[in-house]
């Protein structure tokens, strides 16, 4: 069965509790003014509650009378592990909208009421990313807040904005023409979506640790669980500080690097992971039925992995032939959880084949059945189309495709030596 994943999002509906979730660390000032500015929020603050989570600061933050409903988690100091904080945050309350904003990151008034506003736009719901902008709030304090944002006292200093991250929403048309690698320009700083999408993609992955990435992650399984993307630039929020690009001496490129590279075990975009090399959860899940001999199943799983990112899980076999248990790609029973959730693009095969070119090449025409004289041998889906219950295909011939049945009578190294 082609599938849509650990749990398909249904329907939402409109709610009007949004619960803000703000991961910290050593940021007392900061967080005194982003707590400060949620008080001004347009939102009625009946509507609001908000949740602080500590990522093992020394002396734990001090939250102060609020006319709002606040409290303070903490998690041990084990690192930068922001993307744990938030979901530590996010598990603390049922409220059907969850805002992620970072203490550094103070929210104008109407920050709250636009985010929200759109999060339930769609059938499986809509994650929504504010606008980021940068200034110099050193040294500013919750009583310079309201004089600024009514005209009468001067802005802060102001920084520049990252030139990347505004050419693509103005090239996606704030996300309204949002395609399968969009999720780079969703930030978690400034980012709002519907509880029921959140627990659907299965939320922040707690294995982050260190600087970034864990947003476009959540983006991109957001992304396949069918829901959809949208840039609010009225939903505005000031981060205290550059950009990283623009943070001296922090090493910005090897910050990046390390980002990168523990993406790339986690998100199953190519462009994300290059090629070569072998990953826990790969861009095609591939579903294998039946229980070939040991030479036919050695035959196709070798020409399904061959230069594509794909795992293979055998789910009708209980053990695999002891030579193909040393390859990590080549599973028994069904795809796991996560790797449906992770997958771009989900493929049953039923028996034994060949193919003429890569099974990447393959699933990049289009979501097909192929058949070879009335029987059905091989399905290609996209994940985020199942999530959205798009499962409509092109009908096309086994040959049209590269896909051959194997033949029985011939031996693997008949196969394998090109003699078949």
């Amino acid at each position: 069965m082609l599938r849509r994943g650990p749990r398909a999002v249904g329907v939402v509906t409109a709610s009007s509790g949004v619960a803000v979730v703000i991961p910290c660390y050593d940021q007392q000032a900061q967080l005194d003014l982003v707590l400060a500015a949620l008080e001004l929020q347009t939102l009625p603050l009946d509507q609001l509650e908000v949740v602080v989570a500590d990522d093992g600061s020394a002396v734990p933050p001090v939250l102060g009378d609020r006319p709002y409903p606040v409290r303070l988690l903490r998690q041990p100091d084990a690192g930068f592990r922001a993307a744990a904080a938030r979901h530590l945050g996010a598990g603390a309350t049922s409220a059907p909208v969850l805002c992620f904003l970072d203490a550094d990151t103070v929210p104008e008034p109407d920050y709250l009421r636009r985010l929200a506003a759109v999060v339930h736009d769609g059938p499986r719901g809509t994650l929504a990313v504010g606008r980021r902008r940068h200034a110099d709030l050193a040294g500013w304090t919750p009583q310079r807040l309201r004089p600024w944002r009514e005209g009468d006292a001067p802005a802060p200093p102001l920084l520049d904005e990252p030139a990347w991250l505004r050419e693509g929403y103005a090239r996606t048309q704030d996300l309204r023409a949002a395609d399968d690698r969009s999720y780079r320009f969703v930030i978690s700083a400034v980012m709002a979506l519907p509880r029921e999408l959140y627990d659907a993609a299965g939320g922040f992955d707690p294995g982050f640790v260190g600087y970034g990435g864990e947003d476009w992650d959540l983006a991109h399984r957001c992304w396949l669980a069918g829901a959809d993307l949208r840039h609010v630039p009225e939903a505005v929020a000031w981060h205290d500080g550059p950009d990283l690009a623009g943070r001296a001496g922090e090493g910005a490129r090897a910050v990046k690097d390390r980002e990168t590279l523990h993406l790339a075990t986690v998100l199953t975009d190519p462009l994300a992971r290059g090629h070569g090399l072998v990953w826990a959860h790969p861009e095609t899940v591939v579903e294998l039925r039946g229980a070939p001999d040991p030479g036919s199943l050695a035959a196709t799983v070798a020409a399904l992995l061959r230069d594509s990112d794909a795992g293979v899980w055998c789910v009708d076999l209980v053990a695999l032939p002891a030579p193909l248990e040393h390859d990590p790609r080549i599973h028994v029973g069904h795809p796991d959880p996560e790797s449906l959730r992770r997958c771009r693009h989900q493929v049953v095969v039923h028996g034994p084949v060949g193919l003429d070119a890569p099974l990447r090449a393959l699933v990049g025409q289009g979501p097909a059945d192929y058949g070879d004289d009335g029987r059905l041998l091989v399905q290609v889906r996209a994940t985020r189309q199942l999530a959205r219950g798009e499962t409509a295909a092109a009908v096309r011939a086994a040959g049209a495709g590269g896909i051959r049945p194997l033949d029985d009578r011939a031996t693997l190294e008949a196969r394998w030596a090109g003699w078949a």
